[in-house]
């Protein structure tokens, strides 16, 4: 798992259309382990990951990568809540999907939620969910090239 930084596929001198290229997901956490162990079994999945300790982290790799299809981010950071980041990164591109992971009995923001402790399986299911949905919801823009 690449913390951070991304290479954007290219097709012909273009951007590919985000169709072709694999998934990309953000994982934000403050959890190392987590990071490299959900990093670990979504790439097994085919996905492009990275990984951010932090907001601050996680909007640095955004901008260098604009191009993520999913936002996993963790309710029990301790900087800007899962919600702020997934608000500020929704402003830069609208149609990305967000996974939030929380603790039981924790407040979360509304969207697609798994609740700790949960499997890889739990993980796969809901990323997989969330791409499909916007494979279906959102064909490419230009600023998808």
């Amino acid at each position: 798992m690449q913390i951070c930084r991304v290479s954007v596929p290219l097709k012909d001198g273009c951007v590919a259309d985000w169709r072709d290229a694999q998934p990309r997901i953000l994982i934000v956490s403050h959890d190392a382990d987590f990071r490299e162990a959900a990093g670990r079994v979504l790439e097994r999945e085919g996905c492009a990951v990275v990984g951010a300790a932090h907001a601050g982290h996680a909007l640095l790799a955004f901008l260098e990568a604009p191009f993520v299809d999913v936002l996993i981010a963790d309710t029990r950071m301790r900087d800007d809540g899962a919600g702020e980041i997934a608000a500020t990164l929704r402003r830069r591109r609208a149609e990305l999907q967000v996974l939030y992971l929380a603790a039981e009995g924790m407040p979360v923001p509304a969207g697609r939620t798994l609740v700790h402790p949960f499997t890889a399986e739990d993980l796969i299911l809901a990323v997989r969910e969330l791409t499909e949905a916007r494979s279906a919801s959102h064909p490419p823009s230009s600023a998808d090239r």
